[in-house]
C-alpha cells in the first residue's frame, strides 16, 4: 500500500480532512493537496514526519510501500512498559502541550474582526477567486479547529472527568495559567460569532460551486451566498467581533 492510500485511510479512520492535517503539520492546503493529485508524489523527511504526528502513525509505515494496512500501534505497545505513575505524567504533558497550541491559536483567530471579515468574502461571487487575506482566516481557522481536535481526544467531557476539564495549565511564554475548561468555553464563544461560522458555510458553498457545474445549481447556490450576505449585513454590530473584548 502506497503512501497516498495510508495517508488517506488514516485521515478517514481520524475524521481528519486535508485543512486540519495541512494545519496540524504546519503547511499549506496545497501541499497536502499535491500528494493526493500527483501519484507517487511524497514529502521531504522533515515534512513526512510532522505529517505523521499529525495522523499518529510511525513515520517509517506511512512511506514503506511494502507495510500494510493496518498501521502499528506502536504507543499501545510502547505503553504497556510505563508504569502507572509514568503513563500519569505522559498524559499530563500531553494535554499540556495541546492546551499550549489551542491556546496560541485562540489568541490569533480572537484578534479577526470575523463579522467584517466574514461580510467581505461573502460579498464575493461564488466563482470569484479570494484574496490572499481572506485565504489567511482559512488558515487560521484551520489551525484552531485542529487543536481543539487534539484537546478533544482526552475527552473531558465524560462523566467522571470533571477533575481534568479544570485542569490547569502554565503557558510558559507568557506565564498565563489556563484551565482547560476556559479554553474551550473560548473555542465555544468564537464558533458563536456569527461571521466565523459563515466562513465554513462559504467554504462548503464553493466546494458546491466547483464540484457540480450545473447552471441551475450554480444560479441555488448563488443565492444562498446572497442570503447569507444580507444576514451578516442586517446584523451590523449585533454580535461581538471578538469572541472576548
Amino acid at each position: 500500500m502506497d503512501f497516498q492510500e495510508k495517508l488517506r485511510r488514516r485521515m478517514e479512520e481520524l475524521g481528519l480532512n486535508k485543512a486540519r492535517v495541512a494545519a496540524g503539520a504546519g503547511l499549506t492546503d496545497s501541499t497536502i493537496s499535491s500528494y493526493f493529485r500527483d501519484r507517487g508524489s511524497v514529502p521531504r523527511i522533515d515534512i513526512g514526519i510532522r505529517i505523521a504526528r499529525v495522523v499518529k502513525v510511525p513515520l517509517d509505515w506511512l512511506a514503506d510501500d511494502s507495510q500494510e494496512w493496518p498501521p502499528p500501534e506502536a504507543d499501545m505497545i510502547a505503553a504497556t512498559r510505563l508504569s502507572d505513575t509514568e503513563l500519569f505524567l505522559e498524559w499530563c504533558r500531553r494535554m499540556t502541550l495541546a492546551a499550549w497550541s489551542l491556546n496560541r491559536e485562540l489568541k490569533n483567530a480572537e484578534r479577526i474582526d470575523w463579522d467584517s471579515s466574514g461580510k467581505s468574502l461573502a460579498e464575493l461571487s461564488l466563482d470569484t477567486k479570494i484574496s490572499s487575506e481572506l485565504s489567511m482566516l482559512y488558515t487560521i481557522q484551520g489551525g484552531v479547529q485542529a487543536r481543539r481536535f487534539v484537546l478533544d481526544q482526552f475527552d473531558m467531557e465524560r462523566p467522571g472527568s470533571e477533575f481534568w476539564r479544570y485542569y490547569k495549565i502554565v503557558e510558559p511564554a507568557e506565564g498565563e495559567e489556563l484551565a482547560t475548561e476556559k479554553l474551550v468555553k473560548r473555542h465555544r464563544a468564537l464558533v458563536a460569532i456569527r461571521g466565523y461560522r459563515a466562513f465554513f458555510e462559504l467554504e462548503a458553498l464553493r466546494n458546491g460551486w466547483d464540484f457540480d457545474p450545473d447552471p441551475k445549481r450554480h444560479a441555488e447556490l448563488e443565492k444562498m451566498r446572497r442570503k447569507l450576505l444580507s444576514e451578516l449585513q442586517s446584523k451590523g454590530g449585533g454580535d461581538a467581533k471578538r469572541s472576548k473584548g
